[in-house]
C-alpha cells in the first residue's frame, strides 16, 4: 500500500503518526523522506 498515494488523491495533507503505523504496519517516514520524529506524517510531500 501507498499511503501518500492513495491519501494525496483524496484530499488528505496529513496523517497522525498513529494512524501512519496502522495502515502501513509500522513503515517508517523516513524511508519516504519525512521525519520519523514528528506526531504527524504531512503526506502529499512525501517523495
Amino acid at each position: 500500500a501507498d499511503p501518500a498515494h492513495s491519501l494525496c488523491e483524496h484530499g488528505g495533507r496529513s496523517m497522525t503518526r498513529a494512524n501512519w503505523d496502522r495502515y502501513t504496519g509500522g513503515a517508517k517516514p523516513s524511508d519516504y523522506g519525512e521525519s520519523d520524529e514528528l506526531d504527524f506524517v504531512p503526506l502529499c510531500d512525501l517523495g
